[in-house]
């Protein structure tokens, strides 16, 4: 659901109640498993009556409470309300002007939000309604590229592989456009950057051995390596993590590598 609709303004949380260790055991879990939400530790909704978990609660893009239950219940229900929610860069505002409808109609979907922000800059000029109303999505828009590019800037170093991701994604979505521009031409300067690319090859290893944890089975709530269905991904584990402490150790990968593993015994 998360990967989805994330780009039309979806979001999920998830609240771990279940009371271990936040910083190992459900950061562990939740990089091997590539959990792509924000998970918080405890928290609580106002008015949950629930006894049990999992248990989700689903809210529409006015906040209001629509459907709760097991989440497996509630999907056909994210698909109904994705379908008849007002484009996300709205913000909730209901457009006038049929020309500027037709440019938010378009950003349903994510793509082409250079063109827009070109034709909206356009309608922008215009006097009245029509002016204002693209003059207000223009902004959003843009102000939506730029915080893009200040989490990707933010992310070279913590995450060279989420921070070049970042970037490209910019480039496309805003290509034609300023900021789609600057994506690229950052794209350009990191490639030519060797330690950041030592991090980025770093970020690959570092995502190949959280893949292979995510491949471990628990027997009676422990991981245990010797078991025969954990050998094989334990071995190539230990083998990738000598090679990144070997050739990036002292990349921020490594480091991330090195806790990622330490919940199952894993040393490098």
């Amino acid at each position: 659901m998360q990967k989805k609709y994330e780009k039309l303004g979806f979001v999920l949380i998830g609240q771990h109640r279940q009371g271990a260790d936040l910083k190992t055991k459900v950061m562990s879990l939740a990089r091997s498993q590539k959990i792509n939400y924000t998970i918080t530790q405890g928290g609580n909704v106002p008015g949950d009556t629930s006894s049990g978990i999992p248990h989700a609660f689903l809210f529409d893009w006015t906040g209001k409470c629509v459907a709760e239950g097991h989440p497996n219940e509630l999907y056909k229900k994210v698909d109904e309300l994705m379908a008849k929610a007002p484009p996300w860069i709205t913000g909730g505002k209901t457009l006038e002007d049929a020309e500027v409808q037709k440019i938010a109609a378009g950003l349903r979907s994510p793509r082409g939000y250079g063109k827009a922000l070109e034709s909206l800059d356009k309608l922008s000029k215009a006097e009245g309604k029509q002016g204002l109303e693209a003059t207000y999505l223009a902004d959003r828009l843009r102000n939506y590229g730029l915080s893009l590019l200040a989490n990707a800037q933010e992310a070279e170093s913590e995450d060279a592989l989420n921070a070049l991701t970042g970037y490209a994604e910019i480039a496309s979505l805003y290509k034609g456009h300023e900021i789609g521009d600057k994506a690229a031409a950052r794209i350009k300067e990191l490639k030519k950057d060797k330690d950041f690319k030592n991090e980025l090859k770093a970020a690959k290893m570092l995502a190949a051995i959280e893949s292979l944890t995510g491949q471990f089975k628990a027997y009676g709530g422990q991981v245990n390596l010797d078991h025969p269905a954990n050998r094989k991904p334990a071995q190539q584990i230990m083998k990738i993590l000598k090679l990144l402490q070997k050739k990036y150790g002292d990349t921020k990968a490594a480091a991330k590598a090195r806790e990622a593993v330490a919940p199952y015994g894993i040393g490098g």
